[in-house]
């Protein structure tokens, strides 16, 4: 039986990305995107792909697109919480920041990879491996930021979720990781990344944390928060 994969975020950007990494090597994917692109339909010609509309900010969203998977009853090898919402409007200083317009990015990137984790409950086992896709700006210890509150908070928030899902998961011989896939020249990424040196491209980064994911046995436990290529980032 080839290994299972679900993957949130994959109608572009590093979501899309990891996806068509999983396909390659033959692996069965679950694709939900908020909306389904061309991009992804266009993979439908792969029989392994499954795509659902799903809103991750939006419980019976999760749950309807979860029906598949859960019907299907085979536990999951992997689950990628990838969607998240980023707004170059955060990229200001507290007296700036609209707190009230920051709540759905809050919800989505700190709350929706536990809707969706939640869900999948009943596909984890022995073997399990969630990868939570969270950002070195949720990392307190190397905060050098004084701008970005609701996204830094949002990013926290779902490293503070791996913890408690690593903690409750473990007894089932399941692990949970937190990585940061670096600065992406995506849509998320923004503007600035497309000329930046120091961004990278989705599939670079793709590459790099499903080496993490296959081989996560070789990856110490008590490495759970990491950049792409493995290097550890402190809580």
């Amino acid at each position: 039986m080839s290994k299972l994969a679900l993957i949130t975020g994959a109608g572009q950007g590093l979501g899309f990305a990891l996806t068509e990494k999983h396909l390659a090597l033959g692996h069965e994917v679950y694709a939900l995107a908020h909306r389904p692109t061309e991009q992804l339909t266009g993979l439908k010609q792969n029989n392994k792909l499954h795509i659902a509309c799903c809103d991750i900010a939006d419980t019976a969203s999760v749950n309807a697109a979860m029906v598949g998977p859960l019907g299907r009853g085979q536990q999951l090898d992997f689950l990628y919480n990838v969607a998240g919402l980023y707004g170059a409007k955060d990229r200001v200083s507290l007296a700036e920041t609209d707190l009230d317009a920051g709540l759905p990015m809050y919800d989505v990137n700190g709350v929706g990879l536990l809707r969706i984790t939640k869900a999948a409950l009943p596909l984890m086992g022995k073997g399990s491996l969630v990868v939570n896709i969270t950002s070195e700006s949720g990392s307190i210890t190397n905060c050098y930021r004084s701008y970005e509150y609701m996204y830094c908070l949002s990013k926290a928030a779902a490293n503070m979720a791996t913890r408690l899902l690593s903690n409750e998961l473990h007894p089932l011989g399941a692990r949970v990781i937190a990585i940061h896939p670096g600065w992406l020249r995506t849509q998320i990424g923004g503007e600035r990344a497309k000329d930046s040196p120091h961004a990278i491209e989705a599939a670079h980064s793709a590459e790099n944390i499903v080496g993490i994911a296959t081989h996560i046995d070789e990856i110490p436990p008590a490495w759970q928060f990491m950049w792409h290529d493995g290097a550890l980032i402190p809580w």
